[in-house]
């Protein structure tokens, strides 16, 4: 679309908008772009003063015109560019419209001035695609070309070139450089690039589809994801009420103050399967609603001092049984004064049952379950050593997952939901801790997590 006033063209270009103003007084010369390119005029060593204060674009307008045979003269601040401006007669000066925004009718007259001391040169300015309504101001104030910079940075840097081309062969009332339509752009692009651009137009067509599609079926594996979620904590939290029943209804039945009437071993045998299995189950559905909770962003901490050695010399005493039915030898080793941490006890509890539990699960009998604490640097350090069959590599890269199977199977027909160790992380991480393994195959594995002083 072309727009005219009395004094000066504007021509909308498909990439970038350039601004041209005529020379009444010069003889008409119109030519397109492939004729400026046919007669491959090029201004040999010419100077060109360039004003920019980004470094960066300064230094890729430079290299694109010095690559072309123009010698160029940079300048990134506003006294050195007043400076250079009166040292000598250049090709032409290109001035960002950024550096003289602030005092543009100062710099207007001091290089088209009708006083004495101006300097009367060429003058090219560069603007940004937001600042394109000033053009018309600067071109009947008397700057001679306006070119904007609409995004494509080649296509910006090719208008550059082909402005200081036309204001040395002193074209006058102008057309487009690049033509006013696309024919006259396409005619000035090599042989078969117009092919190429419209390849490239096709597959990313059909990118954009894929990516479209690959967005949708993110977002119904998310939604699928979710209902899962809440489906688990749903079951998960209305299993719990009658486990713990059937869990307390048995114990209050074994237990021999109650008088419930004599129990026969074979009574007793059953009763304390019953009670085993559902202690199992309970534990399993308190780890779903732990990882639901977690899942959910939901990690609420009740934080406090806590004596880090009492808590590993009460986990084991807790754990001491369970290793003891297994022949497991469990132990703790505490390495001097170990001062308090900021932390919620019953989760870190949880922490440490979780992974002195899981030593005992996958060892046999006659290993052995080592529990340290220390101070180092500014963290309190907890390791969970074992003597079991250890981990392999694969194992290693996928063991703070969710619902992940290990190589290693619960020696003694444990339960396992895969979710233990990613609560663990996830509680320890909200705490602003670390945590990590060490294993080797047959040699064992050290489970470890640091909390802040």
């Amino acid at each position: 679309m072309l727009k005219s006033t009395s004094s000066f063209k504007i021509l909308y270009k498909y990439h970038y908008t350039l601004y041209i103003k005529p020379d009444s007084n010069a003889k008409a010369v119109k030519k397109t772009t492939s004729q400026l390119s046919s007669e491959k005029r090029e201004i040999s060593r010419e100077k060109v003063l360039i004003f920019k204060p980004d470094l960066e674009e300064l230094r890729s307008i430079r290299n694109f015109l010095e690559a072309r045979g123009l010698e160029t003269i940079c300048a990134v601040d506003l006294e050195m560019a007043k400076g250079l401006a009166f040292q000598e007669n250049y090709g032409c000066i290109l001035v960002d419209f950024k550096m003289i925004e602030n005092d543009c009718a100062g710099w207007i007259e001091m290089i088209k001035g009708k006083e004495a001391g101006a300097i009367h040169q060429k003058v090219i300015v560069l603007l940004e695609n937001r600042d394109r309504e000033r053009a018309s101001g600067l071109l009947a104030a008397g700057m001679d070309l306006c070119v904007i910079h609409a995004g494509d940075e080649s296509l910006f840097l090719r208008d550059i070139h082909e402005s200081i081309q036309a204001l040395s062969m002193g074209i006058s009332e102008r057309e487009s450089l690049a033509g006013t339509d696309m024919e006259q752009r396409h005619a000035r692009e090599p042989e078969g690039q117009q092919d190429l651009m419209d390849q490239i137009a096709h597959m990313s067509s059909k990118l954009e589809e894929a990516l479209i599609q690959e967005t949708h079926l993110r977002q119904e594996l998310e939604e699928a994801n979710k209902t899962k979620d809440e489906l688990l904590s749903f079951a998960a939290h209305d299993l719990r009420s009658p486990l713990g029943t059937i869990w307390s209804t048995v114990e209050f039945i074994l237990n021999p103050k109650m008088e419930i009437g004599p129990l026969n071993k074979e009574q007793i045998g059953f009763l304390t399967a019953i009670q085993k299995q559902t202690n199992n189950l309970l534990h399993l559905v308190d780890e779903l609603l732990d990882w639901s909770r977690i899942r959910s962003g939901f990690v609420e901490l009740n934080l406090s001092p806590l004596d880090v050695r009492l808590l590993i010399m009460e986990k084991c005493s807790n754990n001491a049984m369970a290793a003891e039915r297994k022949s497991i030898s469990l132990r703790h080793e505490i390495e001097g004064v170990l001062p308090s941490v900021s932390a919620d006890e019953n989760k870190i509890g949880s922490v440490l049952d979780n992974l002195i539990g899981n030593a005992i699960k996958y060892c046999s009998a006659g290993n052995k379950v080592t529990v340290r604490g220390k101070a180092l640097g500014d963290e309190i350090l907890v390791e969970v050593e074992d003597t079991g069959p250890g981990l392999r590599e694969d194992d290693l890269k996928k063991v703070f997952g969710a619902f992940q199977k290990l190589s290693p199977r619960p020696t003694g027909g444990e339960p396992s939901t895969g979710l233990g160790l990613s609560i663990v992380k996830k509680i320890v991480e909200a705490h602003g801790g670390r945590v990590g393994v060490r294993s080797e195959p047959g040699k064992g594995s050290v489970f470890y997590f640091a909390l802040k002083k």
